[in-house]
């Protein structure tokens, strides 16, 4: 059995170094900041941190409706967020 994401494979990287935050440019809630969104084929990745901590970093994955009801989409998202 073989499993793609039905996203861009080809996609760059983010080139910011590990452990540097950039300028905050919005809010989850009242304890995520978010630094930066990334747009992908399954939804957008917001990175974000604690608000009163300069601990690891997080990323908050979105999922894009269209792909609700395939089944393989929806596992794919399920086995990335678990990385």
């Amino acid at each position: 059995m073989r499993f793609e994401t039905p996203g861009n494979p080809f996609a760059e990287p983010s080139s910011r170094p590990s452990g540097q935050r950039q300028q905050v440019i919005g809010a989850l809630g009242d304890e995520l900041l978010v630094y930066e969104v990334l747009r992908g084929g399954m939804g957008e990745v917001f990175l974000c941190g604690r608000a009163e901590s300069s601990g690891p970093e997080l990323a908050y994955k979105t999922f894009q409706q269209r792909f609700f009801f395939d089944r393989g989409a929806r596992q794919a998202f399920v086995r990335e967020a678990a990385v």
